[in-house]
């Protein structure tokens, strides 16, 4: 699909979201199951009462959808690991509008947000075989640590950190 100008925005998402936050999220395990920590059967079988406290946003975790009008077109959250420690999860952008600013977007929510609560440190992990996600990152202020760690739902896959480094994004 190609789109002269992409208008969308990007919102945080609320528990009254909570059932095209489960749509999405389906969307994003069945479009690209090797790049999460989870699977569209497991996830299929959330029951409402899980999916809307999952769209509850506290302290510690917050999700953000990139909506073009009535339509959910990309998703990211964030979740505090540790006191100055915030983890990038569930980036995700519908195939048919990659590379027209979203995820710079989804990722921008997340580093204000990041911002806002005055943390040390923002990081993320990624498939270490995912080039166009990584080079997502790296456009947007991420680099690579060296530190890896065996995929949690495929061990043969290795996962590799990144860090938020740059003042602004690229």
């Amino acid at each position: 699909m190609s789109h002269d100008q992409l208008i969308f925005d990007v919102l945080p998402i609320a528990e009254f979201d909570w059932a095209r936050l489960r749509d999405i999220r389906l969307r994003c395990l069945a479009d690209a199951p090797e790049a999460f920590g989870s699977t569209w059967a497991a996830e299929s079988d959330r029951l409402d009462s899980e999916w809307r406290q999952r769209a509850v946003p506290t302290a510690d975790k917050k999700m953000w959808a990139a909506r073009r009008g009535e339509e959910w077109i990309g998703l990211v959250g964030a979740v505090r690991e540790a006191e100055v420690r915030l983890q990038l999860v569930s980036m995700w952008v519908d195939p048919a509008y990659r590379r027209q600013g979203v995820a710079r977007a989804l990722i921008a929510a997340v580093v204000e947000w990041h911002r806002q609560r005055e943390g040390s440190e923002l990081f993320l992990w990624v498939t270490g075989d995912n080039s166009a996600a990584r080079r997502c990152y790296e456009q947007n202020g991420f680099q690579l640590t060296g530190a890896g760690i065996p995929f949690s739902s495929d061990p043969t896959q290795e996962r590799v950190e990144m860090r938020y480094v740059a003042s602004g994004l690229g």
